[in-house]
């Protein structure tokens, strides 16, 4: 592997990989702790979409008589599951 001098040390990249790997089983547990809640939230809850949508109602007869107002005429109409 790569080694680096470093003043009068030599660090051999092969010697810290062989020291981490030296602690596998902490590594794996770790990994396997943390997933186990992950995949059970993925499971338990269900996914939410939040929609929104507008409708704008026109009527043709209150287009052509003009004596309704612009409050009336609009219905904004919002479903949210």
């Amino acid at each position: 592997m790569d080694s680096t001098n470093i003043g009068n040390e030599t660090i051999s990249l092969k010697s810290i990989l062989i020291g981490y790997l030296r602690h596998w089983r902490l590594f794996l547990g770790t990994f396997v702790i943390s997933l186990i809640p992950a995949v059970l939230y993925l499971i338990y809850y269900p996914t939410t979409y939040e929609i929104m949508a507008r409708f704008k109602v026109q009527d043709d007869t209150s287009m052509s008589s003009g004596n309704m107002s612009l409050g009336d005429e609009i219905f904004w109409f919002e479903w949210r599951r």
